[in-house]
C-alpha cells in the first residue's frame, strides 16, 4: 500500500493533522456536473440564504486548504443524443438550468458552461464529438439585450462554432422571463406553447 486514498486529489476534500478525511461544508446543495458519459467531474453548490455578492454558486472545492484541491470549471452535459428522436443541441449557461430544461423538454440534451464568458473551447469539441454541424442553440438569458459582456460572449462563442464549420444560433424566447428554465417552468405550469 502507497499510503493514499480514494479521496487525496479529490476537490472538495482535505486532511486533517491525524490523516482522517473531511469536506468543505457549503450552506447550499450539491449539482452533480458529468462529461459527455455521464460521468461526475465535479460538483457545483448552490448556495442557500446568502447574499453574497459574489453570486450564489461555488465550485466543491478546497483549494484554500493546504491538505485540499481546487476544481476547475467543468463543462456539464445533460440529456439525450439520438439520431431518432433528437439531433440538436442546446448550449445554456448553468448546470442546475440545464437540468431542469433537459428534463422539462424530456430529456434534450444540454451542454451547460460555467459562465457565458467560460469553457468555450469544451462545449465545441463536445458539439464536434457529436458530428453536429448546425441545428447547435445558444440560450443565454435574455440579459443578452442589455448586457454588453454577455452579447460579446455570445459573439465570441458562435465564432468558435463557426471556426469549427458548425452553425450556431441564438435561440430566443419569451422577454416576460429571465432564463429558458424560468419560461419553460413557466409553459408548463400555463401551458403556454415552449
Amino acid at each position: 500500500m502507497d499510503g493514499s486514498s480514494p479521496l487525496d486529489g479529490v476537490p472538495g476534500f482535505f486532511k486533517h493533522s491525524d490523516g482522517s478525511y473531511d469536506f468543505v461544508n457549503y450552506n447550499g446543495f450539491a449539482i452533480p456536473v458529468r462529461d459527455l458519459s455521464g460521468r461526475i467531474q465535479g460538483l457545483q453548490i448552490r448556495l442557500v440564504n446568502t447574499n453574497n455578492e459574489n453570486g450564489k454558486y461555488r465550485w466543491f472545492s478546497s483549494a484554500n486548504i493546504s491538505t485540499g484541491t481546487g476544481a476547475k470549471n467543468f463543462v456539464h452535459v445533460v440529456g439525450t443524443f439520438n439520431e431518432e428522436k433528437y439531433r440538436r443541441v442546446f448550449i445554456i449557461e448553468g448546470a442546475l438550468k440545464a437540468d431542469i430544461c433537459s428534463y422539462l423538454m424530456d430529456g434534450e440534451l444540454f451542454i451547460a458552461l460555467p459562465g457565458v464568458n467560460n469553457s468555450h473551447d469544451e462545449a465545441v469539441q463536445i458539439v464536434k464529438q457529436l458530428g453536429l454541424k448546425n441545428e447547435v442553440f445558444i440560450v443565454f438569458d435574455n440579459d443578452i439585450i442589455e448586457k454588453k459582456e454577455v452579447q460579446e460572449a455570445y459573439e465570441r462563442l458562435k465564432k468558435k462554432f463557426k471556426n469549427e464549420g458548425i452553425t450556431a444560433m441564438r435561440l430566443a424566447f419569451n422577454l416576460n422571463y429571465k432564463g429558458y428554465d424560468d419560461y419553460l417552468i413557466a409553459a408548463k405550469i400555463k401551458g403556454e406553447c415552449a
